[in-house]
């Protein structure tokens, strides 16, 4: 009988480890990588020409949080830190310069949707489309 108990406790044993590796998983994992601008609406008119704008997130170092890294490719280049609000869909950025600015945001699969109200009182939203996931 003690030999079929320990089978049995063995077979148990081996059948409830995982053989999934443990993941970490980023509480931004959807927004890491790199984005492009597709389009830019003031004032609900026509898109707006737009230039080879690029955003890039990274994660901190701690992946639990809602905060990141960011990069912004453009005439006005820039770069710091981002989190993500309890305030709705609020994406907060403090460039490395002191500079902060909010946005509302909107993130699907492959699409990013920032909207904000510009120093005209205008009312922006760009489209970004996800390019890539991995980031040097």
């Amino acid at each position: 009988m003690k030999p079929i108990l320990l089978i049995l406790a063995m077979v148990a044993t081996v059948m409830s480890c995982s053989r999934d590796e443990d993941h970490n998983y980023s509480a931004i994992e959807n927004l890491i990588g790199q984005w492009e601008l597709q389009s830019r609406i003031v004032n609900d008119t026509d898109p707006q020409p737009t230039d080879d704008d690029k955003f890039i997130f990274r994660d901190d170092n701690d992946i639990r949080d809602f905060k990141g890294l960011f990069t912004l490719e453009s005439n006005d280049a820039s770069s710091g830190t981002f989190k993500i609000t309890n305030n709705g869909n609020v994406m907060e950025f403090e460039t490395s310069n002191g500079i902060t600015f909010s946005y509302e945001y909107i993130l699907n699969t492959a699409t990013l949707v920032l909207g904000y109200t510009n120093t005209d009182d205008d009312v922006v939203k760009e489209t970004w489309i996800k390019t890539s996931n991995f980031i040097d």
